[in-house]
């Protein structure tokens, strides 16, 4: 089964315990699935050339997108506080 919804792609698998969700949030659009292990969640995003991944534990979804939303606002602040100097 696959849906969008509010600019969000989310894919169920019937029958199976599959689910990756790909939204955006300011301007980046990253994934977060459901691995194996239970309660356990994998995230992909890309800012410019680097792509960050990683895991995070929790049973509730919702809260597995929203750390990797608060990761993604840090990125942002990280980098915009690495602006290139102007040329002389």
């Amino acid at each position: 089964m696959s849906r969008e919804y509010d600019g969000s792609q989310f894919v169920c698998h019937l029958g199976s315990e599959s689910w990756e969700v790909t939204m955006n949030h300011r301007g980046i659009e990253f994934t977060v699935a459901k691995t194996a292990i239970p309660g356990i969640w994998q995230w992909q995003f890309r800012i410019g050339e680097q792509i960050k991944t990683g895991k995070t534990e929790t049973k509730i979804d919702l809260l597995a997108i929203r750390r990797v939303q608060l990761r993604i606002d840090r990125e942002l602040k990280r980098s915009a506080g690495r602006r290139p100097e102007p040329a002389k």
